[in-house]
């Protein structure tokens, strides 16, 4: 019984994060950090991070987007209960 339930609860956790990830895809238009940030996909990086200033994390949307993934899993937990 135990393998039982912790497998479908696998099964569970798996359609979640795939309803949540299709929402987060809708509303955004990609999971790709890459894509997200704008970055050009033909120019290869490099390994040389950048230096962490303010105007670096101006022109990043993570917090923004982290709060999107949050409010839809939210919404996504609101519905099924």
């Amino acid at each position: 019984d135990c393998l039982l339930s912790r497998g479908l609860g696998d099964v569970y956790k798996r359609q979640m994060v795939q309803q949540v990830a299709k929402g987060f895809q809708a509303e955004t238009g990609s999971l790709v950090c890459r894509v997200l940030l704008g970055l050009d996909p033909n120019v290869k990086p490099t390994p040389q991070a950048e230096p962490r200033t303010e105007g670096y994390y101006k022109k990043r949307p993570c917090a923004e987007l982290c709060a999107l993934a949050a409010d839809l899993l939210e919404d996504y937990l609101k519905n099924i209960t």
